[in-house]
């Protein structure tokens, strides 16, 4: 009796899953008896690069992973264009139709989850997964599934060990090359090939993540003839393989704390008053004391800053008496001129008035009880380094803001972790320390 294996029950299930799809009118177009199947892989081949770009900002080990397999779907349908030039859809097997039709449908079914801002990349990972496991035109020849790392920070040890996994691999002699570097093989078999890659080669300009390109080679299995042909110069038919692998910048975000708290403050104001009068007739020399206080008991005058301006004076002056916080007196004075003439009882002739009159200005202060602000700290976070921060007594609640690589903007008021970092306060409320998870536990 027949048993499938895990792989391939899988298959199984995601052929009869997607074959109850009704194809769009747009595919219906595609598949056409006579079209070309050139033209169906051009078309897969356009909507998987849309769905790689649509992958730069999201940062996962699944939004990983799902590039890595697009990356080897867009390769096996390029070569496996290279042996069907000429063919028609018509002329396929059933199988090789039914996985185009397949293909399409996912392709344009996770092209539409990934525009959702809370996209399911897990469920669209595996619907990728299962599309490219399906794929029908390869025999017993070398075959990449995956490979390892799909992403890491620069690396500060000098060599990077980068697996591949698949199948039919031990074929003949494999090959990796990462930006101009050429890595060495320190393992090989027919599901696996190892090797140790200089750190040199994952350098990478300073931004959030770099995709990194890696070149797969697996050298075929020469017959006699392939190999007395290498000797005339003839080389050896390879299978080529592209390896993804993202190098993420060691810093997550940029932060910044900011606590709002009571602190004690002082409040100052500006007052002003008048001063002064001119003299009435016939009253020699008259004097004049104005009292000037704070607005009320909780504010103080600011002793030094009392000045005044006159704008009357004549024959006469003005000074400043008992002077305190609590308040001043202006004194003035003035003199008339001449005298008050009388005949038979009455002001025939009168003096000249004196005159002594202005305006004075003062501070005054009081202290009060004011909400405010402190930026706390700022800069960059790093994976797996944690940062701390004292709080100002008398807290009223503080705001981490960081501005994540991948494009968001978080702000937590509390002690919230996010996805990429937690936070934490203690009891008193005298500290509060912001741990950035390291890359892995993030990308999960």
């Amino acid at each position: 009796m027949y048993k499938a294996t895990s792989t391939q029950a899988v298959c199984l299930a995601t052929i009869i899953n997607f074959s109850m799809i009704p194809a769009t009118s747009s595919q219906v177009g595609i598949f056409a008896t006579g079209a070309l199947v050139s033209g169906i892989i051009d078309e897969l081949e356009k909507s998987i690069a849309i769905l790689i770009d649509q992958l730069d900002n999201r940062l996962s080990a699944l939004s990983f992973q799902m590039r890595t397999e697009l990356v080897f779907l867009q390769d096996e349908l390029r070569k496996s264009g290279e042996t069907l030039v000429g063919k028609t859809f018509s002329e396929l097997s059933k199988q090789q139709q039914l996985f185009f039709e397949n293909a399409t449908t996912t392709i344009s079914s996770v092209g539409a989850g990934l525009r959702e801002a809370d996209a399911e990349i897990d469920k669209l990972a595996t619907q990728v997964e299962q599309i490219a496991a399906q794929f029908p035109f390869i025999g017993e020849e070398p075959r990449v599934r995956s490979s390892k790392p799909l992403y890491l920070t620069p690396p500060s040890e000098d060599y990077v060990s980068v697996s591949v996994q698949g199948s039919f691999l031990k074929h003949g002699d494999v090959e990796l090359k990462l930006q101009d570097k050429v890595c060495k093989v320190t393992g090989h078999n027919d599901s696996q090939a190892i090797f140790s890659c200089p750190s040199q080669a994952f350098e990478s300009p300073e931004k959030s993540v770099s995709f990194l390109s890696a070149t797969f080679v697996v050298h075929e299995e020469r017959s006699l003839w392939q190999s007395l042909g290498s000797l005339f110069g003839r080389k050896t038919p390879t299978k080529q393989y592209k390896l993804p692998i993202a190098v993420v910048s060691k810093v997550l975000g940029e932060y910044q704390v900011i606590a709002t708290h009571m602190k004690d403050s002082v409040e100052t104001k500006s007052r002003s008053g008048n001063w002064g009068r001119t003299n009435d007739h016939c009253r020699g020399r008259q004097s004049f004391t104005y009292n000037f206080g704070p607005a009320s008991a909780e504010w103080k005058i600011d002793v030094n800053s009392i000045k005044t301006s006159k704008s009357c004076e004549r024959r006469g002056g003005h000074a400043a008496r008992n002077v305190s916080i609590n308040g001043f007196q202006i004194e003035s004075w003035a003199k008339n001129s001449g005298s008050c003439e009388k005949l038979l009882g009455k002001v025939v002739a009168y003096d000249g008035r004196g005159c002594s009159s202005g305006s004075v200005t003062w501070l005054e202060s009081r202290n009060i009880e004011q909400r405010t602000e402190t930026i706390l700290g700022s800069g960059s976070l790093e994976w797996g380094k944690a940062v701390s921060f004292k709080l100002p007594d008398r807290l009223q609640g503080f705001l981490i803001t960081v501005k994540q690589i991948d494009g968001k903007e978080i702000a937590l008021n509390s002690a919230i972790p996010s996805k990429w970092f937690g936070v934490k306060r203690d009891e008193a409320s005298t500290s509060i320390v912001v741990s950035p998870l390291e890359l892995a536990a993030a990308m999960r």
